[in-house]
């Protein structure tokens, strides 16, 4: 099965993603004292919905790949909330940012209400009057929860080859190992979201406080100065791209070459003082605990340009980044 592609009108399995979201059944109003009712616990053979086949052979929307055999098919939703996504981290940010100076404001707001206190206090017992401390609540200011998008994935299983049908046993533990894997794995992606959070708040905070502006200004123009003297190899792929001999079907404007030639020649450059710069190499050493890359589409070209092939880093058949191969 590895490598084939189910179309979602082949087979039964992508009916996982069809049901219907459970209703909860509505809570009675309670009198004065009464206690509200246990729920019914429900066994997870009907509590958590999935598909099963008792005989593959019998059903005629199965889709075989091979020579059908006797067994039972089951397919178990895996469909989890994600937060490991660009959004998501960007308004995690945002509202770390609010919630500390939230809590800053809140800090000097006790400090003066505790000083507007103690002189009070200070004043009564000097006129010799009794002093009662007055009580202040102060509002718990808590991050707002991560945002979140469903990834949904389909664990399948079957007994074709052995002429049986799944046990209620094993149809249990495989729907409790989902139940349990879809909690950690929330669990484990929060922790992880948590941990870039803290690391693009140091970074955004470090970018703020400022550097060396004049070091910039001259890293920059020392960047300019290689960009513009960069000269073409004619023995790599430089001369074979962007050759000026063309076909008059393959003609591109004038204006749009010399932008693409001059995008080139500044990743080239870039991509040349990056393996010599340590401190830009440890950065991105850094980078690999991060769980998820802004603009990667930037770190991708660097990669090309640095000898990595497209298999190495894409993920199968795409052009688009995996990000857990390279962190690996």
């Amino acid at each position: 099965m590895i490598g084939e592609v189910l179309k979602p009108f082949e087979g039964v399995t992508h009916d996982v993603f069809n049901f219907e979201p459970e209703v909860p059944p509505e809570v009675p109003e309670l009198e004065e004292g009464e206690e509200p009712p246990v729920p019914e616990e429900k066994d997870i053979l009907e509590a958590f919905k999935h598909v099963y086949v008792k005989e593959v052979v019998r059903e005629k929307r199965m889709h075989f790949t091979r020579v059908p055999r006797l067994g039972s098919y089951m397919a178990i939703p895996l469909i989890y909330k994600s937060c490991l996504f660009d959004e998501a981290l960007e308004e995690a940010v945002r509202d770390y940012e609010e919630v500390q100076k939230k809590r800053e404001n809140q800090e000097i707001e006790k400090e003066a209400w505790q000083a507007k206190q103690d002189a009070e206090k200070a004043a009564a017992e000097e006129a010799g009057n009794e002093w009662e401390a007055a009580s202040q609540e102060w509002e718990e200011i808590n991050f707002a929860p991560f945002l979140t998008q469903d990834r949904k994935l389909v664990l399948c299983l079957d007994t074709m080859g052995q002429d049986r049908e799944f046990t209620d046993e094993e149809k249990r533990f495989a729907l409790n190992t989902v139940k349990s894997y879809i909690e950690i794995w929330e669990q484990e992606e929060v922790t992880a979201l948590t941990a870039d959070r803290a690391r693009r708040a140091e970074m955004l905070s470090g970018e703020t406080a400022g550097g060396d502006a004049q070091a910039e200004e001259e890293h920059a123009t020392e960047i300019a100065a290689e960009i513009e003297e960069y000269k073409w190899k004619s023995d790599e792929t430089d001369k074979i791209y962007f050759m000026r001999h063309i076909t008059e079907e393959d003609y591109v404007p004038e204006e749009e070459l010399a932008s693409i030639e001059q995008k080139y020649k500044m990743l080239t450059v870039m991509a040349s003082r990056f393996e010599k710069n340590k401190e830009w190499l440890e950065y991105v050493e850094n980078l690999r605990a991060h769980r998820v890359m802004k603009y990667p589409e930037i770190f991708q070209s660097l990669l090309f340009l640095t000898a990595f092939k497209r298999e190495d880093i894409c993920e199968p058949k795409t052009n688009k980044l995996c990000w857990k191969t390279v962190r690996e």
